[in-house]
């Protein structure tokens, strides 16, 4: 495994720190950078050494970071309720006993996952939180913090308010040499952007070579980094963003070798009934009628796992495309489905947008970013 300078630092700290509790929470930063980085045994052992170290005597920072470093790794891991359940109990111990140098990190990363599981709100005040409260060094928490909000707005499909953030969080990164960070933050943008293009796309096939070029040379930047650094976080997940573009370029037979390739338990539950449409949607493309029915059904199947209003809407856009294609129906009016769940993940856009920009005017004396309306980058919205 390739040390990132990030690790060296930490390590470089830990050998010459006579402080306990500083050794402590540089080992829990270290198994937290191993586990975004996919390497779970080293960072699980360096977990266990903390824990060793103190026993039953825990100091309350340190409980604070060894928790937290758990719920990342089982965040990187797929699993998400574990990694819900140890942020949280990390975070309200923070706010308890009051432990200000763990708290910013701790509201930081509750606000990725509030943002991942569509709890938008909490996210909003997650991430009021972290910015407000950490320290202009504390490169950990801001990188992490600015990246959920270049993310948010990003998905709201404004990618020119979301660049500054974007910026922020790679400077964060970077001064420390995080390139578990960095590495997060290129797949969140080619994801992102990947996302719109497929939505688009589900309702009315066909996108601009301009838009459908800047996706993949960004999935294939991000494969090409995690390999040059040791990184596997992402190894099942930049493949699937590949195979879900090629669906999109209509290079069907490509997508299709790409689709079964990856493993069905890497890919997150979530995603499940998005891979499974686009894959069908191969399939019908190709003319094969028998094994296009087996896949749309496995999607439907699949869709109760599927929350979020833009992920519903390109199932179901896909599922029409397919009954279209092969003359057989799935579900009752499913086209007037899509566009319900379009027109849910608009409006969600839309108030989502409002209270982010209502946070920047509140953390503009900190930290002042542009808040003008920009144009939307969103490539063509089909509704």
């Amino acid at each position: 495994m390739r040390q990132s300078r990030l690790l060296a630092e930490l390590d470089r700290r830990m050998r010459a720190c006579p402080d306990d509790v500083a050794w402590a929470r540089d080992m829990c930063r270290a198994a937290s950078q191993l586990g975004r980085q996919g390497h779970a045994e080293l960072s699980l052992e360096a977990i266990h050494h903390v824990r060793r170290h103190y026993g039953s005597r825990l100091h309350a920072e340190v409980a604070c970071w060894l928790m937290l470093a758990e719920g990342v790794l089982h965040y990187f891991h797929l699993q998400y309720d574990h990694a819900r359940d140890r942020t949280s109990r990390a975070h309200a111990l923070a706010v308890a006993l009051r432990v200000a140098p763990a708290r910013p990190s701790c509201a930081a990363w509750l606000a990725a996952m509030d943002f991942n599981d569509d709890r938008l709100e909490s996210m909003v005040d997650r991430l009021e939180e972290a910015l407000s409260l950490a320290a202009p060094d504390d490169h950990q928490a801001l990188a992490r913090a600015t990246l959920v909000m270049a993310d948010a707005l990003h998905h709201c499909g404004h990618y020119a308010e979301a660049r500054p953030w974007y910026d922020r969080s790679r400077h964060h990164a970077a001064i420390e040499g995080d390139q578990a960070a960095l590495s997060a933050l290129m797949h969140n943008m080619a994801a992102f952007r990947a996302a719109q293009i497929r939505l688009a796309d589900a309702f009315e096939p066909g996108c601009t070579p301009r838009d459908l070029h800047l996706a993949s040379v960004e999935a294939d930047s991000v494969q090409r980094y995690d390999l040059a650094i040791g990184t596997r976080s992402f190894h099942m997940l930049i493949p699937l963003l590949q195979a879900q573009l090629l669906t999109v370029g209509q290079r069907f037979v490509e997508a299709l070798r790409v689709f079964d390739a990856i493993e069905g338990a890497a890919i997150p539950t979530k995603l499940g009934a998005t891979a499974e449409a686009d894959r069908a949607w191969c399939l019908a493309s190709l003319g094969r009628v028998a094994d296009a029915r087996f896949s749309a059904r496995r999607t439907l199947a699949l869709m109760p796992q599927t929350p979020e209003a833009d992920e519903q809407a390109h199932v179901l856009a896909r599922l029409s495309s397919i009954e279209r294609r092969i003359g057989e129906a799935f579900l009752p009016d499913t086209r007037t489905r899509a566009r319900q769940a379009l027109a849910r993940h608009r409006r969600s856009q839309r108030a989502l947008h409002q209270r982010l920009r209502e946070l920047r005017v509140r953390l503009a004396h900190r930290m002042p970013v542009p808040i003008s309306a920009a144009p939307s980058d969103s490539p063509r919205r089909s509704a």
